[in-house]
């Protein structure tokens, strides 16, 4: 009696683990099909349910393909990436104005209400200098400048982003610019900053007049009567990307920088000549160009402190802006709508589709089998 239990017991385990082995052959992912057979001389259970589904499919299919070929035809909204390359240039690498960043500015100082021009030599003076550190040793270049004609404005070969503004500050004559043969020669060349040993730098400085230099009769109360509150006025020839524009994206403008200054906030402009590259990913499945772009634009900073917040007899500045490059490179990388990337839309779109109409339609083909 108690071998028969045996071999149940036996036989009842045998039995459990054949079924535990057959309840895991339906993910056999290798698995083949039986020879099919036919019912009625049909091969497939067909149902009304299914056949609308699948006109579904192939009209959302066809929707989706048409609204993506204008991207990938026209190659529309590039994918773009960007990035800092950091150091890239060195104290011994030279930035041109005209030659390499083709860059032009103008510069004045108005009133902030009346936007008349501050320039009474009995009150204040313009100092434009090149200033050059070379082994520890200092040097400072003046650089002429006058009030800007149609020649400098040619020059810029750009159009003002705001043409109203720009035919205002014209109209009034209130902007310098700096002499032609300042503009031609090699002296507009800046390199290194500041914290390296040898660099020079632009700078533009509206100074207060002061008795060690010119015969000024005027007190400093008359002098901030005179001046009221102010604008930093600097126009300059802008080159930016136009991201969403695949063919000739670079756009070159003329823009215009208003600084307030009140004499207690930070109102001394430290800007740096900044280069960006624009590169184009090509292949035999990516539309792109082949050209590289190059620009550069003005970085204007944060306004910094002048130094007439603290008064002295000597020289101080009320505002004014300073010009270095910078050592880094913006990088920005364009890709376009593809070809493998329409195909893998339409491919993802399909099976999930095709893959809720399995699960859905399966148990009415099975009733409709009966």
């Amino acid at each position: 009696m108690m071998r028969r239990q045996k071999i149940s017991i036996h036989k009842e385990k045998n039995k459990r683990s054949r079924d535990f082995v057959k309840s895991l052959e339906q993910y056999d992912l290798f698995a083949q099909p039986l020879p099919s057979f036919t019912l009625n001389g049909k091969e497939k259970v067909t149902s009304n349910a299914g056949l609308c589904f699948s006109f579904l499919v192939l009209v959302t299919m066809l929707i989706f393909a048409m609204s993506r070929l204008p991207f990938l035809i026209a190659k529309k909204n590039p994918l773009q990436t960007q990035y800092v390359d950091v150091d890239v240039y060195t104290n011994k690498d030279i930035v041109s104005f005209n030659e390499t960043a083709d860059f032009n500015i103008a510069f004045s100082v108005v009133g902030y209400q009346d936007r008349q021009l501050k320039d009474n030599p009995d009150y204040v003076w313009w100092d434009v200098f090149l200033k050059e550190s070379i082994d520890g040793i200092q040097t400072k270049k003046p650089l002429k400048f006058d009030k800007c004609v149609e020649e400098d404005w040619e020059r810029f070969d750009a159009e003002p982003s705001d043409r109203k503004a720009f035919d205002r500050l014209k109209e009034k004559d209130v902007l310098f610019c700096l002499a032609p043969e300042d503009q031609q020669d090699h002296n507009l060349e800046i390199f290194g900053k500041d914290d390296t040993e040898d660099y020079r730098r632009l700078e533009m400085n509206l100074m207060a007049c002061e008795d060690a230099r010119q015969n000024c009769t005027k007190t400093k109360q008359e002098m901030l009567e005179y001046l009221g509150p102010l604008d930093l006025v600097i126009v300059y020839t802008s080159t930016s990307l136009a991201a969403r524009k695949f063919k000739d994206p670079v756009n070159r403008s003329i823009k215009i920088s208003n600084q307030q200054i009140d004499y207690e906030k930070p109102n001394f402009m430290h800007s740096k000549l900044q280069q960006t590259i624009l590169e184009d990913d090509v292949n035999f499945f990516v539309q792109g160009i082949e050209t590289e772009y190059v620009f550069w634009d003005l970085d204007r900073g944060l306004p910094e402190i002048s130094s007439l917040v603290h008064y002295q007899t000597g020289e101080y500045k009320i505002t004014g802006m300073e010009i270095l490059g910078s050592f880094d490179v913006i990088r920005i990388n364009r890709e376009t709508y593809s070809l493998l990337q329409f195909l893998g839309d339409l491919g993802g779109l399909y099976d999930a589709i095709f893959f809720t109409g399995v699960f859905v339609l399966a148990h009415i083909n099975e009733i409709s089998l009966f």
